[in-house]
C-alpha cells in the first residue's frame, strides 16, 4: 500500500511538471516570483494530523516551527528549500512529544506564484517513538504546493504538504499538514513620499536640467513575438538606464518594472510572458548595479495597449517609480536616449 502511495504521489507531481514544461514556450511559464535568483531566509509555522499508524498510535496534531533557506533559480523556474526547526506533537495516546526535524523540498513554479513538487521531513527521535525501522530518526516523503504572494508589501508563503511514511515497521501513516511561511531580510521596500528636507544631491553629471514639460516616457525594452528575451539595442538602453538608477539609489524607494504584451494570445499565457518579459529587465538592471531590493516586477498582459492599429509596440516594458521620486531624476531618465 505504501509503494502505491510513494508511486501515485511521484506521479502526479512529474505529470503536473510535465504538462506544464509541454504546453508551450518554456519562458511562458516563468510565474510571477517577488525574489530575484539566489538564497532568502524564510520562517514559518506548519500544522496539521497524522494519522494513526495502527498499533503505533502515532495519530496526533504536529506543530512545527521551521526555519528555511530558500534557492530561487535563475527564470524563477525553480525553488529548493533546506532547513529544519522543532515539532511538537499532540498524540492520542497521550504519548506527547518534541523533537527536531530536518526538511528538504524541490518546487517548479507554475505560474502566479504556485510551487508544486516532492518534499522530505526527517523526525530526529529514537526508533520507540514512531515505530521506526532506523534508530535515530523516522522519514516521510509526499508533495507539497506553495504559493509565493505579498501582503502589506511583505513577501509571505502560504501552502500544503501531504506525506507518508518511508520506515515506519508494517504500518502505513500518513501526515498532511498546512504552512504559512515569512521571508526578512530581501523583500520589496515599501514606499514613502521624501520630503525636500530629505532629499540627497543629485548626481550631476547624469541629471539634465528639468525641463517645463516632461518629454514621454520611453519604454525600457521591446520584445519580438512571445519573447522576454532583451535585444542588443535595448541592452545598451537598459545600461544608461542602469548608470543613472545606481547613482542615484538612495533618492528613491523603490520602482516597479511593468511587463505588457500585445492581444494575441491566451490571457493566461499573456499574463505570465508581460511577467517575464519585467523579470529579463529586473535581471539585466542588477547585474549592472541597481540594488535588488529596490525593484519590483508585475506584469500587465494586454490590459494597458499603446497601440490598437500595430501589435509590436504593446510588447514593452515600462518604469514606473512608487512614490516620492524627485522632478528632476524623472525629468533625467525620460530623457535619456
Amino acid at each position: 500500500m505504501r509503494s502505491v502511495t510513494l508511486a501515485t504521489l511521484v506521479l502526479l507531481t512529474g505529470h503536473f511538471v510535465h504538462a506544464q514544461d509541454g504546453a508551450s514556450r518554456a519562458e511562458l511559464y516563468r510565474s510571477e516570483s517577488y525574489l530575484s535568483e539566489g538564497w532568502k531566509p524564510f520562517v514559518g509555522l506548519s500544522s496539521g494530523f497524522m494519522s494513526n499508524g495502527g498499533r503505533h498510535e502515532v495519530q496526533g496534531l504536529p506543530t512545527a516551527l521551521k526555519a528555511l533557506g530558500s534557492y530561487y533559480t535563475e527564470n524563477a523556474q525553480w525553488v529548493f528549500d533546506v532547513g529544519g526547526g522543532l515539532q511538537h506533537q499532540f498524540m492520542s495516546a497521550g504519548r506527547n512529544s518534541t523533537l527536531p526535524l530536518l526538511e528538504a523540498s524541490a518546487r517548479y513554479q507554475v505560474g502566479q506564484g504556485w510551487q508544486l513538487g516532492p518534499i522530505m521531513n526527517t523526525y530526529l527521535a529514537d526508533s520507540d517513538r514512531y515505530g521506526s525501522a532506523n534508530t535515530n530518526f523516522t522519514s516521510f516523503v509526499g508533495a507539497a504546493a506553495n504559493k509565493d504572494f505579498l501582503w502589506e508589501g511583505q513577501l509571505l508563503r502560504a501552502g500544503a504538504n501531504i506525506m507518508t511514511d518511508l520506515d515506519i515497521r508494517d504500518e502505513q501513516v500518513l501526515v498532511v499538514m498546512a504552512n504559512l511561511q515569512m521571508s526578512f531580510g530581501g523583500g520589496p521596500e515599501t514606499s514613502e513620499p521624501l520630503t525636500l528636507e530629505d532629499e540627497p544631491a543629485p548626481a550631476e553629471h547624469l541629471i539634465r536640467q528639468a525641463q517645463a514639460t516632461l518629454p514621454e516616457q520611453k519604454p525600457l525594452a521591446r520584445f519580438a513575438i512571445q519573447s522576454s528575451e532583451l535585444s542588443a539595442p535595448d541592452r545598451a538602453y537598459l545600461r544608461r538606464v542602469a548608470s543613472l538608477l545606481k547613482n542615484n539609489a538612495s533618492q528613491f524607494r523603490s520602482i516597479t518594472l511593468v511587463g505588457h504584451t500585445d492581444p494575441t494570445g491566451p490571457e493566461r499565457l499573456n499574463e505570465r510572458l508581460s511577467v517575464a518579459r519585467a523579470q529579463s529587465v529586473k535581471r539585466y538592471l542588477e547585474q549592472q548595479g541597481v540594488p535588488a531590493s529596490k525593484l519590483v516586477v508585475t506584469g500587465r498582459a494586454a490590459r494597458e495597449l499603446v497601440s490598437q492599429a500595430e501589435l509590436s509596440p504593446n510588447r514593452r516594458v515600462e518604469i514606473k517609480f512608487t512614490s516620492g521620486v524627485p522632478t528632476h531624476l524623472d525629468n533625467a531618465l525620460r530623457s535619456l536616449e
